[in-house]
């Protein structure tokens, strides 16, 4: 990772805080040493997360010419969040050559990214391991970088209340406050604005509320047409999973 020059980073489909968070920090710190880098993921980086990267040349769209150019010429990718090479959909034929970096807090399943892999299924997310490498490197992790892992952290971990939120967690989090960021203004920016057609969202979501009283499982199903129906995208469900 140190030699590498022209960097691209990825991460999974409908990218999570986690891997957003953690591309975000990634990328500041890859330009910061003097390489090249830009994020190619298989789906569109959540609009809910780009306060973390407001230049938006950072982005490529996987389908895009710039984007197979840089991929062709790119010396090594940094894949995030996840190790499956389906999951990083069709980034992973744009990059086939190229070597890999693994970076990931899930065990690996049934077709792994060839490459080294930093893996910890203990970590409580990929922000945690990406915070470990910046220490390790001895990078200047300044408050932009902090808050693009605070976010993965506190995403990932349900807003540390989730069982993932470890005392290494908490430990992270204070350290990155010690850095500058302010945990309000972070949550705020995340899961306080949303769109009203968000909402509408929801509310047909929780009307199609099922429950197994035997299994003790709830699930919901979310309308296709809605949308059609609303200005809303499947980023708009992040979160909805905790509501049965």
């Amino acid at each position: 990772m140190r030699n590498a020059s022209r960097v691209v980073l990825t991460t999974h489909v409908n990218a999570d805080g986690d891997g957003a968070g953690a591309e975000a920090a990634v990328l500041r710190w890859v330009r910061a040493r003097g390489a090249e880098c830009w994020i190619i993921n298989p789906t569109r980086f959540p609009d809910t997360f780009s306060f973390l990267l407001p230049d938006s040349g950072a982005f490529l769209d996987a389908g895009s010419a710039r984007a197979t150019e840089v991929a062709a010429s790119a010396d090594r990718v940094i894949v995030l969040d996840t190790g499956e090479a389906p999951r990083i959909g069709r980034v992973k034929s744009m990059t086939d050559h190229v070597p890999k970096t693994v970076v990931d807090h899930h065990l690996p399943g049934d077709a792994p990214i060839t490459g080294v892999a930093l893996r910890d299924a203990g970590a409580c997310a990929t922000g945690e391991l990406v915070y470990d490498l910046l220490l390790a490197d001895g990078a200047d992790i300044t408050r932009p970088i902090a808050e693009a892992v605070y976010v993965a952290v506190m995403t990932d971990t349900g807003s540390f209340r989730f069982s993932n939120a470890t005392p290494s967690a908490h430990i992270i989090a204070a350290e990155l406050i010690e850095r500058g960021v302010h945990p309000e203004e972070i949550y705020e920016r995340v899961y306080g604005t949303s769109s009203l057609d968000r909402y509408r969202l929801l509310s047909s979501s929780l009307a199609e509320l099922d429950v197994d009283e035997d299994a003790g499982v709830a699930w919901m199903t979310v309308p296709a047409e809605a949308f059609d129906t609303w200005s809303v995208t499947p980023e708009d469900l992040d979160g909805f999973v905790d509501y049965p």
